[in-house]
């Protein structure tokens, strides 16, 4: 079970006025579509999100254009390479 899992910090965008808190970014860079991500819907990292339980594919991350990376998380599906991203 990963219920208890909680969204990584680390893993997610962060605003840049250095709160912890993460950025309002609700679209993946790089399909448009909704990314689902918990911590930016709710502004807090104290949810679970469902980026804690999937594996990012290979090769996705290299994908994101260099000026939109760490500014929105990924959707679903483009994370295990299936997306339209």
């Amino acid at each position: 079970m990963t219920a208890h899992l909680k969204a990584n910090p680390a893993a997610c965008p962060v605003q840049n006025d250095g709160a912890s808190l993460p950025t309002c970014a609700p679209t993946c860079p790089l399909c448009g579509q909704s990314n689902r991500c918990a911590p930016s819907a709710a502004g807090s990292f104290e949810v679970v999100c469902w980026c804690t339980t999937v594996k990012i594919a290979p090769g996705v991350l290299e994908r994101i254009l260099v000026e939109t990376r760490g500014k929105a998380c990924l959707c679903a599906a483009c994370a295990k390479g299936t997306g339209a991203g």
